[in-house]
């Protein structure tokens, strides 16, 4: 919980305005909504690109997949991982928002258990690292700014006069 506190002879009116802006912030759940919402659209778009740079896959499994799965993209096989983390209700999506925290991701796993958007977030020593969570500086500015604008909106419904510089 944010809290300020300090004197101003004469102007209480400026202290309600900053205890009504800390109060309004005690509960981020619209922004972190916001911010669900960004994160399934960055990562449709790393999906739609290979990562911008995912290992290639080796040529025997790029056999063996086709011959299953058709033409697929890379980690795209089924698209139970993809639908998982690019659409909130979706099987094994994980979007879960409390008033000062978030979760967002996926629960899918492999048949035997073994979980597959991990190992390839991180890489094994079977496996390359394609990275599927990885944040351009521009995604970091667009998160940004999705929580700026929810701040600035509750400072402004405090009564406080704030000028919005989007980073």
């Amino acid at each position: 919980m944010l809290k300020f506190s300090g004197t101003v002879e004469g102007e209480t009116q400026l202290l309600r305005s900053f205890e009504g802006f800390t109060e309004g912030v005690t509960n981020l759940e619209p922004a972190f909504e916001e911010i669900g919402i960004d994160v399934r659209e960055i990562l449709t778009e790393q999906f739609a690109h290979e990562g911008f740079g995912w290992k290639p896959l080796s040529p025997a499994y790029a056999i063996q997949k086709r011959r299953l799965f058709g033409d697929k993209p890379i980690l795209r096989a089924t698209d139970r991982m993809f639908l998982s983390l690019t659409n909130k209700g979706a099987d094994g999506n994980i979007t879960d928002i409390h008033p000062m925290e978030a979760s967002y991701g996926t629960s899918v796993k492999s048949k035997t258990g073994f979980s597959y958007p991990r190992a390839h977030q991180t890489g094994t020593s079977r496996m390359p690292q394609r990275k599927i969570f990885a944040l351009t500086e521009a995604n970091k500015r667009r998160i940004t700014r999705t929580m700026q604008r929810h701040l600035v909106k509750t400072a402004r419904g405090a009564g406080l006069n704030v000028q919005s510089a989007l980073i």
